[in-house]
């Protein structure tokens, strides 16, 4: 039987006998030796090293538990011995500079730290490799009156000046090098700064365009509604209802009009509207018409003003050109998003003109228009104008006043006139100056009918409008700005440097009805009864309690 390696307590070689134990368990299997001591008694020896199995013997798989294993083994002290000194299991692994490893940094002496070895020798975390290197200094050397504080290991650690949280290894700090905060909190801090820095550009905006309303004397009001009182009373008739409705009835075949009080808001006329509609088809031939046109470039380079022009110019300071005013105006502001939306679901073109095609600088221009027109008759002879208006745009050419070739249906303007067109008769009701701006179009409509089929109209009914007043012959562009932050550094916000597009939108009001025929022949009847006074209209009833205008919404 071959001779084996085993340990014992003399440590000699013993040699097995057939079926016994094999000299390297019993080690294992021997029971310990005692030496007794008077005074510190019993003493235990343990076995010496080359009792136990050789770590080689577990690696190789030449020992397993419980089995014969025939192995030689053969050590050379004087190799052992010729083997140089070690370098510590961290430095041993990292044989070159720049190779990374997990070890303790020799710098902060923080363990357990992915470590590289800098061209000195020694160990670097990622923090301090960069510290060494030159490329970021020590946050607290930096900063100026940061917030510090011990924590469980007693370490000094800085403190966020936002969240009151341990800053860690990534701090940022403010221009002033004083308040020190978190990644996180630094982008929620930009993100405030910016959203500040615009909300206060918009409120200075509002701000200027509050004081051009004042100015120029922007705004719809009451007092620009023209009331029936009066232009009744000037026909010889005196309303008696308090809300000032009347409509215009026929007397036969005489081709003659009265004016007869209703009810009825489908009905009703405003006869300081068909007035000047009247004045306007007869001397004109055509219905009014309203445009923002730019100044001259020579009188304003900067494009801050625009023009007001009136077709026929003498509309100018009636309340005609001042409703039509008014409500361009209005729509456009309107569809900048200076004011409420007057339907629910409605936006403003900047909410269609997010990621748009458009781009961020576009003029364009958006008008009234009169869609469909016609006039009906009631069983009563009342004369019922009806009309439905909507609003177009169109895209301008850049540096230019003149329409585009082509203007896309995606056009966030296009999209705000659709949105608007389909709206239009409940916006009218909501929005007074929408209102009677249908109003005037209801008149231009019943002007041309009664021209158009022969209806004689005296002088009276030319001259019933008030005295024309004082019109301010330009108005401020209009334009909105929208704005873009620029941002030098993550720790930083220059809203000094802010930059925007500027859109401007022209337009007026077109009630052209060149389109539409107006045959008395072909009218169609309406099965209804709309004069108050039907049995006889001509007759003038006790005078009411006037009122100063027609009913306002």
């Amino acid at each position: 039987m071959p001779a084996r390696f085993g340990g014992s307590r003399g440590g000699g070689v013993a040699v097995a006998a057939a079926g016994g134990v094999p000299p390297h368990m019993m080690a294992f299997r021997a029971p310990p030796a005692y030496k007794v001591d008077a005074e510190n008694g019993p003493a235990y020896t343990p076995p010496p090293r080359a009792a136990f199995p050789p770590a080689a013997a577990y690696a190789s798989g030449g020992y397993t538990c419980g089995r014969e294993v025939e192995q030689e083994m053969a050590v050379s002290a004087a190799a052992a011995c010729a083997q140089p000194a070690s370098l510590p299991r961290d430095r041993a692994t990292a044989a070159a500079p720049g190779r990374s490893m997990l070890g303790t940094c020799d710098l902060c002496a923080r363990a357990r730290r992915t470590v590289v070895m800098g061209e000195d020798g020694r160990l670097y975390c990622k923090v301090c490799r960069l510290q060494q290197t030159g490329a970021t200094k020590a946050w607290h050397s930096v900063a100026k009156g940061a917030n510090m504080a011990v924590d469980s290991d007693e370490e000094l650690v800085g403190l966020c000046r936002a969240c009151g949280l341990p800053l860690g290894e990534s701090v940022y700090f403010d221009e002033e090098k004083k308040a020190t905060v978190h990644g996180e909190c630094m982008a929620a801090r930009i993100l405030k700064g910016a959203q500040e820095g615009e909300n206060a550009l918009q409120q200075a905006a509002a701000a200027e365009k509050r004081r051009h309303r004042e100015a120029y004397d922007i705004g719809w009001k009451a007092e620009h509604v023209p009331s029936n009182v009066v232009p009744a009373r000037k026909l010889g008739r005196e309303l008696s209802s308090k809300h000032g409705l009347c409509c215009l009835a026929l007397e036969g075949d005489t081709r003659t009009l009265q004016v007869t009080e209703s009810e009825e808001t489908a009905a009703g006329v405003n006869l300081e509207y068909l007035s000047l509609a009247l004045r306007v088809r007869r001397s004109e031939g055509r219905e009014p018409l309203f445009s923002l046109d730019p100044v001259d470039l020579i009188a304003d380079p900067e494009r801050l003003m625009q023009a007001k022009r009136f077709e026929p110019t003498w509309l100018m300071g009636t309340s005609a050109g001042e409703v039509m005013f008014q409500a361009d105006y209005y729509l456009k502001e309107l569809s900048m998003g200076q004011f409420k939306q007057p339907m629910p679901g409605m936006v403003s073109c900047w909410d269609f003109a997010d990621g748009n095609a458009a781009g961020p600088d576009w003029d364009a221009r958006i008008w009234f228009v009169v869609l469909e027109a016609e006039v009906n008759i009631s069983e009563d002879d009342v004369l019922i104008p009806c009309v439905k208006m909507g609003v177009e745009a169109r895209e301008l050419v850049s540096g230019s006043y003149e329409d585009a070739a082509v203007t896309r249906k995606d056009h966030p303007l296009v999209k705000y006139a659709e949105m608007f067109t389909q709206s239009f008769d409940a916006i009218a009701e909501r929005v007074s100056v929408v209102y009677y701006l249908r109003e005037l179009a209801k008149a231009s409509a019943l002007a041309k009918f009664l021209i158009d089929n022969g209806y004689s109209a005296d002088s009276a009914w030319l001259h019933l409008a008030a005295d024309t007043g004082e019109c301010q012959m330009e108005a401020p562009r209009l334009w909105n700005r929208r704005l873009s932050g620029t941002s030098s550094g993550p720790a930083s916000v220059q809203l000094a440097m802010q930059e925007g597009s500027t859109n401007m939108l022209w337009g007026g009001v077109d009630l052209s009805l060149q389109k539409f025929v107006f045959d008395q022949a072909k009218v169609k009847r309406v099965a209804a009864r709309l004069c108050l006074d039907s049995t006889d209209s001509s007759a003038c009833k006790t005078p009411g309690e006037s009122v100063d205008g027609f009913f306002v919404y």
